[in-house]
């Protein structure tokens, strides 16, 4: 099965796992989407901003891999006539109940409103300082733990 039917396939069932309304949520279809993958306006920090627009690329990137051209634009610029994917910390997360600070080590969220798809996680730099000679700590970026685990279950 090539994979673009296993994203749409994929995506039918996550629609119905997450919300019973979204039934008939489908991010691609035969090389077309009409999302757009939204990041936050601000983020804590220049290194998360930096984490953050990696998992986009990521998720940008599946979209290509399917022959889907889908931009990545911040919440501002966004197309309000189109649904989103929205990543981290959005105000759109957050005005849909969302609250990332309550999540725990590399918790997350995913989200079906409307078309809309909410994937965010406890996005947050390391306080730790590295050992002399060891490599530096890892941020914490459980947005990227959520798109990760939404690809691989709903993804293919």
């Amino acid at each position: 099965m090539p994979l673009r039917t296993v994203v749409i396939a994929g995506l039918v069932c996550l629609a119905g796992a997450l919300a019973a309304h979204a039934d008939d949520l489908m991010l691609a279809v035969d090389g077309k989407s009409d999302y757009q993958i939204v990041v936050p306006d601000e983020m804590p920090n220049p290194v998360i901003y930096r984490r953050l627009n990696e998992v986009a690329l990521l998720v940008q990137n599946v979209f290509k891999t399917n022959e889907c051209s889908v931009p990545i634009v911040a919440e501002k610029e966004r197309n309000p006539a189109k649904p989103g994917i929205y990543l981290g910390n959005t105000a759109f997360a957050r005005a849909n109940g969302v609250d990332v600070s309550t999540l725990e080590g590399w918790g997350y969220v995913h989200k079906v409103v409307g078309k809309n798809v909410i994937i965010a996680g406890r996005d947050e730099p390391t306080l730790a300082k590295p050992a002399l000679g060891s490599r530096p700590p890892r941020n914490r970026v459980g947005t990227l733990k959520g798109v990760a685990d939404f690809l691989r279950q709903y993804a293919g």
